[in-house]
């Protein structure tokens, strides 16, 4: 690889971690790295899969449905291929030639022959992505042209695993945040709202709280909405309606 290669490879890599983190959420970071992966490999198709807490695999997204579909037949049909290996107990695996695989029987019984022909990657590559020790997921790269990954190919594709791994954890950890601040934001509206309705109406806080749940539930908008409108107004929804009406 020449210098001027190595140097945007190492860049895309710095600015990897940045960019994820700039991402509104978990999904849209996963296809930001998808993405990012074939740009940088080359490859045709990329996808992440992710171990259930049952024990299977779970596709979160993909860039082409061949490489989703194939992967997931092996999963489901014989629990075995670059996926599940690398969910289960590997770094990384990879084809160079679906169609002659020994490893694994890619394209016996269910899978059908002009499906395998025109959609299915003839190479694949599996990396698990580790954090502190445990696969939080596995990317994995497909391409027509048998023989695709070759060790450049491999060991750029093993580093960008790495990068990856680590900037969808800092991200998942970022939008955990913002949900709880989220919720504890809301929590504290509630709370005003219901503190608003018990010195409007005298009630106690268990009553305050179910005005607004009742709100809530026949108007069917967000508890922390009609909270809102307490603030605003002083009352609930329905009894503003109910002047309206008279």
């Amino acid at each position: 690889m020449s210098i001027t290669a190595e140097f945007v490879r190492a860049r895309l890599f710095a600015e990897l971690a940045q960019d994820l983190a700039a991402q509104p959420d978990a999904t849209t970071a996963v296809n930001r790295v998808l993405s990012q992966a074939v740009a940088l490999t080359g490859c045709e198709s990329a996808g992440l899969w992710v171990l259930t807490p049952s024990g299977n695999g779970k596709l979160r997204a993909c860039t082409e449905p061949g490489l989703a579909e194939l992967a997931d037949k092996l999963i489901a049909e014989q629990r075995r291929g670059t996926v599940w290996d690398c969910l289960v107990d590997a770094d990384a695996v990879w084809v160079s030639d679906t169609s002659r695989e020994p490893r694994w029987q890619l394209h016996d019984r269910s899978v059908d022959a002009a499906f395998v022909k025109h959609a299915s990657p003839r190479a694949m590559a599996g990396f698990a992505l580790r954090v502190d020790g445990q696969v939080s997921g596995v990317l994995v790269l497909g391409s027509s042209q048998a023989g695709f990954f070759d060790q450049e190919v491999l060991a750029t594709a093993r580093i960008f695993a790495q990068h990856a791994a680590i900037g969808l954890e800092v991200t998942n950890r970022a939008v955990k945040t913002r949900n709880l601040e989220g919720a504890l934001d809301s929590n504290r509206r509630i709370g005003v709202a219901i503190g608003i309705l018990m010195s409007r109406q005298h009630i106690t806080e268990s009553r305050a709280f179910d005005l607004l749940r009742r709100d809530s539930q026949n108007a069917h908008r967000k508890l922390r909405d009609v909270a809102e409108h307490v603030i605003l107004t002083g009352q609930l929804p329905s009894a503003e309606q109910r002047v309206l009406a008279s």
